[in-house]
């Protein structure tokens, strides 16, 4: 039986997420907010989506938060699937529902993600959609990713709340594994175990 890749599926939903906000714009982050919060399935295994409600008083989330919403270490396959089923259906993505074991899920990065799911300023995640944004566009049309160390990326993320430098890589590896790897410390202990140096410069991971 075959099976599709993950990265297959998640490029699925990241164009999926760029056509929200070509869409929605500036509101995208409130508009998928309002899509999520009230979704059983969302809720029960996202249960800090409440506490933006009700404590934070933040009605928005950004890509991060979508992708970590669905690989954090505890979630099944099921469950996995079930959710970016739902993604789907809210995002337009014309991909036939997902079963259990459509997907090969095996490689994954699933980081503890309840410090990537903090409530993060409008600014903040504004500025995450428009780097996902031009990040996928390039993905997308085959460019190079020249910008990123144009942007002063590791500067900026030092002001998105909760994301670091592993998590801004594993973020970059679910959108683009075939270009960037996750600098967390599983991978790069096995990276050091077969040999290969870390930089230390985070621009030349770029």
């Amino acid at each position: 039986m075959y099976k599709s890749t993950w990265y297959e599926i998640y490029d699925y939903l990241s164009e999926g997420l760029y056509r929200f906000y070509d869409k929605h714009q500036e509101n995208s982050g409130k508009e998928l907010f309002d899509l999520c919060k009230n979704h059983p399935l969302f809720v029960e295994l996202n249960p800090w989506i409440r506490k933006f409600n009700h404590e934070w008083n933040r009605h928005s989330i950004d890509p991060i938060h979508v992708f970590a919403s669905f690989n954090y270490n505890k979630i099944n396959s099921y469950k996995r699937a079930e959710l970016i089923n739902f993604y789907f259906d809210i995002l337009r993505v014309d991909v036939s529902p997902l079963g259990e074991y459509d997907v090969d899920f095996d490689g994954i990065p699933s980081p503890r993600i309840d410090k990537i799911v903090v409530a993060r300023t409008l600014e903040a995640q504004n500025q995450i959609w428009n780097f996902f944004v031009t990040f996928y566009s390039a993905k997308k049309n085959k460019e190079q990713y020249d910008f990123i160390s144009q942007s002063n990326i590791f500067k900026i993320i030092k002001q998105w709340y909760g994301v670091a430098i592993p998590s801004l890589t594993i973020f970059l590896f679910w959108i683009d594994s075939d270009n960037f790897l996750p600098l967390d410390n599983n991978t790069k202990n096995y990276l050091a175990s077969k040999g290969y140096s870390i930089t230390e410069n985070e621009y030349d991971y770029i």
